[in-house]
């Protein structure tokens, strides 16, 4: 699961860098809409430590913050999608949603994938 985590939430390189709360924070948010648990940041720290041994990043400080270096978020702002929840005649009834926000909607409320 973390190697999609990578895959979709991360970039590598040597001159990037990310800090460990960051991080930490947006696997968090990606777990969360995968329906998984993140678990504890201490033990995605050790298992982020591990990997970065084989991805060529690893823990540095910046600035007196703990960082990981060699490693950085994606630069890309989520899907937008356009659904319509609710219409009345005073309320068009549209909005856009990311796509974190539409799979726990999905999850949570919908028995048919949002299109």
């Amino acid at each position: 699961m973390l190697e999609r985590f990578f895959h979709e939430e991360c970039e590598f390189g040597p001159k990037l860098s990310v800090s460990r709360t960051d991080l930490f924070r947006v696997w968090d948010e990606w777990c969360d809409a995968e329906g998984e648990d993140a678990g504890k940041q201490g033990e995605f720290t050790k298992e982020v430590g591990e990997r970065g041994v084989v991805k060529n990043f690893a823990e540095g400080k910046s600035n007196g913050k703990r960082v990981w270096k060699g490693i950085g978020l994606a630069e890309r702002p989520p899907p937008m999608k356009q659904v319509t929840l609710y219409k009345s005649p005073g309320n068009r009834g549209v909005v856009l949603l990311n796509r974190v926000t539409c799979r726990k909607i999905q999850q949570k409320y919908l028995r048919e994938p949002l299109t």
